[in-house]
């Protein structure tokens, strides 16, 4: 006879059922979070994209118009120039036909005058031969009587030719000063429009950059988030591991399902970071085509989320002092550090230019730029790591950005440029002076938004 016994399940393998079930249900509310964000970000990146692409058309065909616009002034001138000329040329042959056809007239008059003379003269002798009587005349004064009329008519006449001359020059010159000054209007006009569309299109640049800018500080908001999120699930996957290596009951599907949903939300952090580089480089395109920063000493402290509530977590603070054009901006994954020039139309060399990190009380890192590196305005100068090259080139987005906007560099001599609770990186010039001082430390502790 055997004796047959029946197995009761214990406690501690119903509180290990109750805590997986648990944590399936945590992550997958975290995986439909992540999921809702992931969306949301595709969605305001492709509207983005839009707007980029419609401001970019309405500047070509703006550019076209003016170019068109100009080049029909220019012809305009020509044609104005060369109508004057010929007026000019016209007039002058006038002028000078007029005079020798007055001349003429005049020389015509005086013959006339002098043949009314001569008779007269050869009739009054003939008269004083005939007459009985004998009479004295005085012939030269009564010549030079009428050599003085004769003299005093011409004058009236050329009195009253070059006062005819002077009024009709008068005249002409005055109804060229009225075209020139009508043409002098429109010129006027047409580059008060032409200035009145670029102020339009500078606002509306300045909003664009302004809206890019809103939309990346959310980007880097979430990134932090679930760059946090991603710690608290690492840390929970372990405890779960280590219960499951200390309970080996626990079946092997769960942990692969936990293993699953971390290499899920690992992707879609690196996703996250990756349209963040791309917003990024949009930024850059946007402070390119605007050329709106100024060079001047400046100081920056900016936090990386604003304070919220329910989740406590540290903040990033980051402080920045710069003397001149060339600013430091240093991604969350320290892949990379990045040299921009602010200035809207100077290039600066930075060649042997020294940099400088030191991260909490770790060795320092220094890195001396070679020969040859100048900073075009609006450019950048990306210093990558070596595991940050690496990255890079593993990534499967490709650049989106054009080689013109910024250069790139590799330090083969430093493995990773670190992260920790404060991170000093200070760029000195090639005389030892300190340029930019560029520092991110965590700040006590305070709330961000919950995730929607």
């Amino acid at each position: 006879m055997r004796d047959f016994t029946i197995k009761m399940p214990s406690d501690s393998d119903t509180n290990i059922n109750d805590n997986g079930t648990q944590n399936d249900n945590s992550i997958f509310t975290y995986h439909q979070l992540i999921q809702i964000r992931k969306q949301s970000s595709d969605e305001q990146r492709l509207k983005l994209e839009q707007e980029l692409d419609q401001s970019s058309s309405v500047l070509l065909n703006l550019r076209t118009s003016y170019a068109e616009l100009r080049q029909e002034i220019e012809n305009l001138r020509s044609a104005h120039e060369d109508t004057f000329k010929q007026y000019l040329t016209v007039s002058q042959n006038w002028s000078s036909s007029k005079k020798q056809t007055n001349k003429l007239k005049l020389n015509i008059q005086s013959f006339k005058k002098q043949l009314v003379l001569y008779k007269n003269l050869r009739s009054h002798a003939t008269n004083e031969v005939d007459s009985s009587s004998i009479k004295t005349f005085d012939v030269e004064g009564f010549v030079a009587l009428g050599q003085k009329k004769i003299v005093q008519k011409i004058r009236n006449d050329f009195e009253h030719l070059y006062a005819q001359i002077y009024r009709e020059m008068t005249a002409n010159h005055e109804k060229e000063v009225q075209e020139l000054q009508v043409e002098v209007e429109q010129a006027v006009h047409y580059q008060q429009i032409e200035y009145n569309e670029r102020v339009m299109i500078q606002q509306k640049l300045e909003s664009e950059i302004k809206i890019a800018q809103e939309r990346l500080a959310h980007e880097k908001e979430v990134q932090i988030n679930l760059e946090a999120t991603y710690s608290e699930l690492e840390s929970e996957f372990k405890s779960i591991q280590v219960q499951k290596n200390e309970q080996p009951e626990v079946p092997l599907k769960e942990r692969q399902s936990l293993q699953e949903s971390i290499r899920t939300m690992v992707n879609n952090i690196k996703e996250m970071r990756q349209r963040q580089i791309v917003l990024e480089r949009e930024l850059i395109i946007y402070r390119h085509l605007l050329g709106k920063y100024e060079i001047k000493e400046q100081k920056v402290i900016s936090y990386s989320s604003p304070p919220a509530q329910n989740v406590t977590t540290p903040a990033l603070v980051t402080e920045t002092e710069r003397q001149g054009s060339i600013g430091i901006e240093c991604p969350v994954d320290d892949t990379y550090i990045c040299f921009t020039n602010h200035s809207q139309s100077k290039d600066t060399d930075i060649s042997r230019w020294m940099l400088k990190r030191r991260v909490d009380s770790k060795p320092e890192l220094q890195y001396t730029l070679p020969d040859g590196i100048r900073l075009h305005p609006g450019n950048e100068l990306r210093i990558y790591s070596k595991l940050g090259a690496d990255v890079t080139q593993s990534s499967s987005n490709p650049d989106n950005v054009s080689s013109s906007l910024y250069q790139k560099l590799v330090s083969n001599d430093v493995a990773s440029w670190g992260n920790g609770d404060k991170i000093e990186t200070i760029l000195f010039d090639a005389n030892g002076i300190q340029k930019v001082s560029y520092v991110q430390s965590i700040a006590p502790e305070g709330t961000v938004a919950d995730l929607q």
